[in-house]
């Protein structure tokens, strides 16, 4: 499997990524570490459960890998070595590896790094719990996609694509409105959905939890989904709010303008 894809520039000239993504990159937890700055938002879903030990030893066989295959490029005499370690999440790298990147992967990982505009979704359904992270910066924006192997899948797409994005991956894709009245939950990042919606919606569930983070917002949003062939409900609460919370049934094309508004902070900018 190729690590660094085509450069999409002919998709942007024809308009194919108004309509969807294309990839251009895959990495693993490891090398994803050991090329950015920060961690970032995204989960590192296998490097997370290893030892600290263990860490050392698959971050430094991963920068080893990448230098073998011409990713990374280490320059000004740096040691051929990799050294981090992990504090509450954070890494440090060894000061004296400073290295060069295909201008693809660098400006990939500037945009990953440094975007103030940022959607966050955990999906969960019955069988799998995956992750997708969208960057908006510049006039593009970067999907990052996370599965249980912790492979990060990057896509890059244009501004009209952004609202496809989310709502492709949010919402089961036999969602219908919901009826009924409002459920409470006393907390909004409780792992297990109330047992009236799975009552509802059964094994069909799709559960996703997005943030939404703009450059001008204060408190990060946490919105709610919960969608099956049986309905669709929805909640919104600031991020790390302990109010209780209404999750309220709501008509699919509701869902689809309410996310409009969130977003468009994002394209305005």
């Amino acid at each position: 499997m190729n690590t660094i894809m085509e450069t999409p520039e002919d998709a942007f000239a024809d308009g194919t990524m108004k309509e969807q993504s294309v990839l251009i990159a895959r990495f693993t937890d490891e090398e994803l570490i050991v090329l950015s700055r920060e961690p970032g938002v995204a989960v590192f879903p296998v490097l997370h459960s290893m030892s600290e030990d263990h860490q050392k030893v698959a971050t430094q066989t991963a920068y080893r890998s990448l230098t073998a295959r011409g990713i990374i490029q280490v320059v000004d005499g740096s040691e051929a070595e990799w050294s981090i370690s992990f504090d509450n999440g954070g890494k440090i790298p060894d000061e004296t590896v400073t290295f060069s990147l295909p201008e693809i992967i660098s400006n990939l990982i500037d945009v990953r790094d440094g975007a103030s505009n940022v959607v966050a979704i955990a999906r969960t359904t019955a069988e799998s719990e995956q992750y997708k992270y969208i960057y908006v910066a510049d006039g593009a924006v970067l999907e990052e996609e996370v599965n249980s192997t912790g492979l990060h899948s990057f896509s890059v797409a244009e501004y009209p694509y952004l609202h496809k994005a989310i709502l492709s991956w949010a919402l089961h894709p036999d969602a219908s409105d919901g009826s009924g009245a409002p459920i409470f939950c006393g907390d909004p990042e409780e792992i297990i959905p109330p047992v009236e919606l799975l009552e509802i919606l059964g094994e069909s569930l799709v559960r996703s939890d997005l943030i939404i983070r703009t450059d001008n917002s204060e408190n990060p949003l946490l919105v709610g989904l919960f969608s099956g062939p049986a309905g669709t409900w929805m909640s919104q609460v600031e991020l790390g709010s302990q109010q209780q919370v209404s999750i309220d049934p709501v008509a699919v094309e509701l869902v689809s303008q309410i996310i409009s508004e969130l977003i468009s902070p994002m394209i305005s900018h």
